[in-house]
């Protein structure tokens, strides 16, 4: 997922969903909230990734999480 998918919307695309296919996913308050947290505290500290097209969930260091590396921070998070 890029930065700039989110777009101020409550949902998101999923590229690599089952099956390959692409979809949407609509987020509820909560999540779009805890979003918006993340996003910012993000930005702060990783000033350089501010670009649309920068990967939207990165680790500590500021380099993207790969597909299982953000499975396991959503399972870790609930």
């Amino acid at each position: 997922m890029r930065r700039g998918d989110l777009d101020g919307r409550d949902s998101a695309p999923v590229r690599r969903g089952k099956g390959g296919k692409s979809r949407v996913v609509a987020f509820d308050a909560e999540t779009s909230i805890a979003i918006r947290r993340y996003v910012r505290a993000r930005d702060e500290r990783f000033p350089g990734l501010l670009d649309e097209s920068a990967p939207l969930f990165v680790a500590r260091t500021g380099v993207p999480l790969s597909y299982s590396g953000q499975g396991q921070m959503m399972a870790r998070l609930g």
